[in-house]
Protein backbone atom coordinates (compact mmCIF):
# COMPACT_ATOMS: atom_id res chain seq x y z
CA UNK A 1 0.00 0.00 0.00
CA UNK A 2 2.92 2.21 0.53
CA UNK A 3 4.18 1.72 -2.61
CA UNK A 4 2.56 4.53 -4.46
CA UNK A 5 3.66 6.84 -1.91
CA UNK A 6 7.04 5.82 -1.97
CA UNK A 7 7.15 6.08 -6.04
CA UNK A 8 6.04 9.40 -5.82
CA UNK A 9 8.51 10.66 -3.41
CA UNK A 10 11.42 8.79 -4.83
CA UNK A 11 10.09 10.64 -8.45
CA UNK A 12 9.88 13.68 -6.95
CA UNK A 13 13.25 13.85 -5.80
CA UNK A 14 14.38 11.97 -9.26
CA UNK A 15 12.92 15.63 -10.85
CA UNK A 16 14.85 17.93 -8.61
CA UNK A 17 18.20 16.19 -8.71
CA UNK A 18 17.27 16.11 -12.37
CA UNK A 19 16.56 20.08 -12.29
CA UNK A 20 19.60 20.76 -10.49
CA UNK A 21 22.17 19.11 -13.45
CA UNK A 22 20.06 21.29 -15.99
CA UNK A 23 18.17 18.22 -17.18
CA UNK A 24 14.60 19.44 -17.97
CA UNK A 25 11.56 16.49 -16.95
CA UNK A 26 7.89 16.19 -16.80
CA UNK A 27 6.38 13.51 -14.84
CA UNK A 28 3.52 11.98 -17.11
CA UNK A 29 -0.09 11.82 -15.21
CA UNK A 30 -1.72 8.87 -16.99
CA UNK A 31 0.21 6.34 -18.95
CA UNK A 32 -0.50 2.71 -20.01
CA UNK A 33 1.76 0.38 -17.76
CA UNK A 34 1.31 -2.52 -20.15
CA UNK A 35 2.03 -1.06 -22.87
CA UNK A 36 5.38 -0.02 -20.52
CA UNK A 37 5.86 -2.86 -19.47
CA UNK A 38 5.73 -4.30 -23.23
CA UNK A 39 7.80 -1.58 -24.89
CA UNK A 40 11.08 -1.32 -22.13
CA UNK A 41 10.79 -5.02 -21.24
CA UNK A 42 9.98 -4.26 -17.59
CA UNK A 43 9.76 -7.82 -16.21
CA UNK A 44 6.15 -8.94 -14.85
CA UNK A 45 7.91 -8.80 -10.88
CA UNK A 46 7.85 -4.39 -11.53
CA UNK A 47 5.42 -2.43 -11.50
CA UNK A 48 5.46 0.87 -13.81
CA UNK A 49 3.88 3.59 -11.72
CA UNK A 50 5.53 6.83 -12.31
CA UNK A 51 6.98 7.74 -16.17
CA UNK A 52 9.74 10.62 -16.33
CA UNK A 53 10.40 12.55 -19.44
CA UNK A 54 13.43 14.13 -19.36
CA UNK A 55 15.70 15.72 -21.74
CA UNK A 56 17.71 19.40 -22.40
CA UNK A 57 15.48 22.24 -22.56
CA UNK A 58 16.04 24.50 -25.68
CA UNK A 59 18.01 27.76 -24.48
CA UNK A 60 15.19 30.01 -25.70
CA UNK A 61 12.35 27.77 -23.68
CA UNK A 62 9.60 29.14 -21.11
CA UNK A 63 6.75 28.24 -19.49
CA UNK A 64 3.43 29.65 -20.75
CA UNK A 65 2.09 32.45 -19.29
CA UNK A 66 -0.66 31.08 -17.60
CA UNK A 67 2.37 29.18 -15.34
CA UNK A 68 2.90 32.13 -13.34
CA UNK A 69 -0.70 33.11 -12.86
CA UNK A 70 -2.27 32.50 -9.46
CA UNK A 71 -5.92 32.31 -8.25
CA UNK A 72 -6.60 34.59 -5.01
CA UNK A 73 -5.38 33.04 -2.22
CA UNK A 74 -9.15 33.28 -0.50
CA UNK A 75 -10.95 30.75 -3.58
CA UNK A 76 -7.68 28.48 -2.59
CA UNK A 77 -7.40 28.41 1.53
CA UNK A 78 -10.09 27.76 4.23
CA UNK A 79 -10.31 28.23 7.72
CA UNK A 80 -12.33 26.21 9.30
CA UNK A 81 -14.37 25.38 7.23
CA UNK A 82 -15.80 25.49 3.63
Amino acid sequence: MAAPVDAAIVTTHMMLQAHSMGVGNCWVMSFDPFAMRENFNIPQNYEPIALLVMGYPHKDAAPIDKHSEFRPIEEVVFYGSF
